[in-house]
């Protein structure tokens, strides 16, 4: 997971913190995709169908969050993205991984790259 979904989760953050919708809308769709690589690597943890269980988990507040984006809704993003996260810890504590705690990123990790929507010069 630290590999494949938490940069993708911080990154959506970071891009819906700065109101980037374009790029928002690309990582919520990135994090979609690392989830179902992690679930076809990982078919079968600790009995629990993988799969399955992060779809349970994660369609309804990804499609909420993907709606706050649509939307371009910073106070829906918000509220969306936090429950979004609030779901990686419960997935996290449905699995015995209660120590691994997800949180809203208050920095950007990434110093080599921007998340405010870039300016376009003008012609």
């Amino acid at each position: 997971m630290t590999f494949a979904v938490q940069s993708r989760h911080t990154k959506l953050g970071l891009a819906g913190r700065e109101r980037n919708w374009n790029y928002a809308q690309y990582e919520v769709s990135e994090l979609r995709n690392a989830f179902g690589r992690v679930g076809r690597t990982v078919p079968v943890y600790r009995n629990a169908d993988l799969p399955a269980l992060i779809n349970a988990m994660t369609t309804q507040p990804l499609d909420a969050v993907e709606r706050a984006i649509r939307a371009g809704d910073g106070a829906k993003f918000d509220a969306a993205y936090v429950a979004l996260t609030d779901t990686c810890n419960a997935c996290h504590r449905s699995q015995e991984h209660a120590m691994v705690v997800i949180t809203v990123p208050q920095s950007n990790p990434y110093q080599d790259q921007d998340f405010r929507v870039p300016k376009v010069p003008k012609p």
